[in-house]
C-alpha cells in the first residue's frame, strides 16, 4: 500500500512525506471509514511522532488534492475514504458504521436522472 501512496501522491504533485505515506497507505488498507481521532489511535503506537494535529491537517490537504474523500456521517462525525472508484455508503444507525455500496445499476439511474436534469 505504501507504494501505491506513492504514486496517488506522486501523481498529483504532493511530496510522499512520512505522515502523507503512513496516512494515506492506511486509509487505503481499511475497508471502513475512521475518524481522524480514530485514524490517529490506530497509527500513533506504530508512529509515535505523529501528532493529531498533523492527522487533521494531512486529511484535509489529501482530501485537497482529491486523493481521499470527506464523508460526513449521520452522527455529525467526518469520516473519511480513500477508494476511488464509484460507489455509495449506506449508514447503519444501530452500529454507526458506513459501509460502501457498489450497484453499476444503480450508478447508471443517478447518471441518466442528472443528464435528463440538466436538459
Amino acid at each position: 500500500m505504501v507504494q501505491q501512496a506513492q504514486g496517488q501522491l506522486a501523481s498529483k504533485g504532493l511530496k510522499a512525506t512520512h505522515q502523507r505515506l503512513v496516512i494515506l497507505a492506511a486509509l487505503l488498507e481499511r475497508h471502513d471509514h475512521p475518524t481522524a481521532d480514530r485514524l490517529y489511535a490506530m497509527l500513533h503506537p506504530a508512529h509515535p511522532s505523529l501528532g493529531l494535529a498533523t492527522v487533521y491537517k494531512t486529511l484535509e490537504a489529501l482530501a485537497a488534492a482529491g486523493l481521499i474523500h470527506r464523508v460526513e456521517s449521520a452522527d455529525g462525525l467526518m469520516r473519511y475514504d480513500a477508494r476511488q472508484e464509484n460507489h455509495h455508503h449506506i449508514y447503519c444507525e444501530n452500529t454507526h458504521e458506513i459501509i460502501d455500496f457498489h450497484d453499476p445499476e444503480l450508478e447508471e439511474l443517478i447518471t441518466a436522472f442528472f443528464k435528463k436534469g440538466n436538459q
